[in-house]
């Protein structure tokens, strides 16, 4: 049986480029989704400052995770011009 000779991110001990890109995504959705979530079930205990600060809180999480796709659009158009040539 052959070994390749290329090391992986697991090898080292570090997680895979897969699996942080995965974990970098679903932090700020599992975020907004969560905050959101209690907007929805206790809009009539919160008061207008906590509504408020949670609807932030959901705005800045989605802007992240748009940000972070913007970035693996770019990726990935780089990746595909890179295989063109």
């Amino acid at each position: 049986m052959s070994r390749s000779t290329t090391s992986s991110p697991r090898s080292t001990g570090g997680p895979s480029p897969t699996a942080a890109a995965v974990h970098a995504l679903a932090q700020p959705l599992a975020v907004a989704a969560s905050t959101s979530e209690l907007l929805v079930t206790d809009w009539e205990q919160l008061t207008d400052a906590d509504r408020r600060d949670l609807a932030l809180r959901v705005d800045r999480n989605v802007r992240r995770l748009a940000e972070l796709l913007r970035g693996v659009d770019v990726a990935a158009g780089q990746e595909s011009s890179t295989r063109r040539r």
